[in-house]
């Protein structure tokens, strides 16, 4: 796993359009709002890139069906996981391995 790990407002969710379109790979986000305002910045993108939010990931919906060794990408972490636990996390840890 690779974490874009930028100030805001400096690009990071358009980064991981790019990187999720020349992968291949759908990205989850936390809420059908940030699902929707997603959408509308890959139509300007020259990207195709399905997106689902955490529950629909999770539930199987509305196409979200992936194979058990699928890769995904995830935008803004924190919030998905968040919607996934269904509580507000305090604190975490995260090991970011070293880029050769």
């Amino acid at each position: 796993m690779k974490i874009l790990n930028y100030p805001r407002c400096t690009g990071k969710t358009t980064e991981l359009i790019k990187l999720a379109g020349e992968g291949g790979y759908p990205i989850i986000v936390s809420t059908i709002q940030k699902k929707n305002k997603l959408k509308e910045q890959i139509l300007v993108s020259p990207y195709s890139v399905e997106v689902f939010t955490a529950q629909e990931f999770i539930h199987g919906l509305n196409g979200a069906k992936f194979a058990p060794d699928a890769k995904v990408c995830i935008d803004d972490m924190d919030e998905v996981l968040q919607q996934i636990i269904g509580f507000e996390i305090e604190y975490a840890t995260c090991t970011i391995p070293e880029t050769k």
